[in-house]
């Protein structure tokens, strides 16, 4: 029995890719966390009968009251009865976590508290940061005391990390394994469509991808980068994804148009439509380059996070750097498709270069 245990609907989108291939003879539980709202696809997530039971979980209080707890470890024993529902289905093999959360590792001790044997743990790849974190080396700033737990503690349990292209990931020294996750079938996309209907790519050629920046909240340029853009393509041309988890959509009220469902994964819009004449745009979003990275359809993916003040822990990471030139590597297989520009003169340049290929006097090679 495996538990699968979710927060985003990226993750949900390669949990589905994996209980359809590598896992597809185990019976699976999802739990699905309360940082994103999913309760839109609920409905249609049941009537596939992936999974054997759904639960959702009221997540975000728990990590809020466990890091103002002054006694985590009797907090871990005693005040996780959020995750009760899962004592019904113990004991589990395998836990598969979208990502190596507070969360996810209070769910992963409160199983060891209930069930003899702990269960095996793998994480899904979540995006950039996944590429460059030692999970391990997580573990000694995140306030759980592991060594509490003996021989059932997350480290001595973790068995590795499902990546879509393993030879992107830029961590120099870690003690777990990497597995390569499956490309999309037919069938795997046919249920993704089930689940999330169906979405029309944008017209728009630009699309902006928004990162979450603190749910709004964060001080950033993102906008004055945006404006300068816009003054050049035209702000009829640019169209903005929200990040899912937006709380204040900050561009309609400066005239951009914004995609309406934010939630929607752009992911399988890249699986199922022509994504090939549009220019995406972000910080370093994994959405705007998921479309060749785990899509296998040709795009450009313009990152402006060399232009940005906004101090994501993700550009603090020491790998970064070599994340950043794997990762071209990579979509750059099939001709120059992903631009980094390190200041407003070389992102001028860009533009100007793809105005000339739109206009027919340069070729995109």
């Amino acid at each position: 029995m495996i538990a699968i245990k979710v927060n985003t609907h990226f993750q949900l989108i390669t949990a589905i890719n994996l209980k359809l291939t590598i896992y597809k003879e185990y019976e699976a539980d999802l739990y699905l966390d309360d940082a994103t709202d999913f309760s839109g696809i609920l409905p249609r997530l049941y009537k596939t009968n992936l999974f054997r039971k759904i639960y959702s979980l009221k997540t975000e209080i728990v990590i809020q009251n466990y890091f103002s707890s002054t006694n985590k470890l009797n907090f871990i024993s005693h005040s996780l009865q959020v995750y009760q529902a899962a004592l019904e289905n113990i004991p589990y093999e395998i836990c598969i976590f979208g990502l190596d959360n507070v969360s996810n590792k209070l769910f992963y001790y409160y199983l060891c508290n209930h069930q003899k044997d702990a269960p095996y743990v793998f994480i899904l790849e979540e995006g950039a940061t996944a590429l460059v974190r030692n999970i391990i080396e997580c573990t000694k700033s995140d306030q759980i005391d592991h060594d509490a737990f003996n021989e059932k503690s997350f480290q001595k349990h973790l068995k590795g990390i499902y990546l879509y292209h393993p030879e992107v990931y830029s961590v120099p020294k870690y003690d777990y394994s990497l597995y390569e996750i499956p490309q999309f079938s037919e069938k795997t996309i046919a249920i993704l469509v089930e689940i999330y209907g169906n979405l029309s790519v944008p017209e728009e050629k630009y699309i902006y991808f928004e990162d979450p920046v603190l749910k709004g909240r964060a001080p950033t340029n993102d906008i004055e980068i945006l404006n300068f853009i816009s003054e050049f393509v035209g702000k009829q041309n640019i169209i903005i994804k929200l990040h899912p988890r937006t709380i204040v959509d900050r561009f309609s009220s400066l005239g951009y148009k914004v995609i309406s469902q934010s939630n929607y994964p752009w992911e399988v819009i890249a699986l199922t439509q022509n994504i090939s004449d549009k220019i995406l745009l972000s910080s370093f979003s994994t959405a705007s380059y998921s479309g060749k990275y785990i899509c296998n359809q040709n795009q450009i993916s313009i990152f402006l996070f060399n232009l940005l003040n906004t101090h994501d822990l993700l550009y603090s990471y020491l790998p970064f750097k070599s994340f950043v030139n794997k990762l071209k590597l990579t979509l750059n297989s099939d001709g120059c498709l992903m631009y980094t520009p390190k200041s407003i003169e070389d992102l001028f340049q860009l533009l100007l270069y793809f105005r000339g290929i739109e206009r027919g006097y340069l070729n995109n090679v």
